[in-house]
């Protein structure tokens, strides 16, 4: 993938050796799929259109159905309590307009659009890990 940011959830093996994994998959799982959805969505505000190739590129999220089509930047752990999901990119000139490393497609200049809509993005995150937590407590006391 050109551009993939990842989201982790740190201490989750210590949550894991204190709490039924039935009590966390479900709230693990909505947390991840909320948190990249609003990545997904905030890094396509963001992202610069000449032939909306990038923009439709950008994927992340669990995807309750399966498989993503092909072209999106979709990964998530398979572990039955996932530990992480991400969002990216495979569209190569993707990492090019966001850093201006080197080359620059069409002559366009570093345009970033995913890290200010990951940063777009931290206040929809925030509310769906309290979310998370709320429903594992909600879990715990059944």
């Amino acid at each position: 993938m050109a551009d993939t940011i990842e989201v982790r959830l740190i201490g989750f093996e210590q949550m894991m050796a204190n709490v039924k994994p039935e009590v966390l998959v479900g709230p693990v799982r909505r947390f991840l799929d909320r948190a990249t959805f609003a990545m997904e969505g905030h890094i396509k505000e963001a992202t610069p259109v000449d032939t909306g190739r990038l923009r439709a590129s950008i994927g992340g999220g669990t995807y309750r159905g399966g498989s993503y089509p092909p072209g999106h930047g979709i990964s998530i752990d398979a572990r039955p309590v996932p530990e992480w999901a991400s969002v990216g990119t495979n569209v190569e000139y993707a990492e090019e307009l966001e850093f201006s490393v080197s080359k620059r497609p069409r002559g366009v200049g570093r345009i970033p659009y995913f890290r200010p809509g990951i940063t777009a993005a931290r206040p929809d995150i925030t509310k769906s890990f309290e979310k998370m937590g709320q429903e594992i407590k909600e879990g715990l006391t059944k």
